[in-house]
């Protein structure tokens, strides 16, 4: 834990071994958030496209 009264060096230090100790859960964390991310988009702009083209077919159909 940092201390309040912790010198600049002593909290650089701290946060690097921090760094060596948790890297990779920091960079696998970023990259599954990315991923998260982007497929909740992707998930969005399908289900908008595909309630889209159903309102489309019910449209056609009540012409029709």
């Amino acid at each position: 834990m940092v201390k309040l009264s912790s010198t600049e060096e002593e909290n650089t230090e701290f946060l690097s071994s921090l760094w060596d100790t948790y890297k990779y859960l920091i960079l696998l964390s970023l990259v599954l958030l990315g991923a998260g991310i982007f497929g909740w988009e992707n998930w969005s702009q399908n289900r908008i496209s595909n309630l889209q083209d159903s309102a489309t077919c019910m449209n056609l159909s009540l012409i029709h």
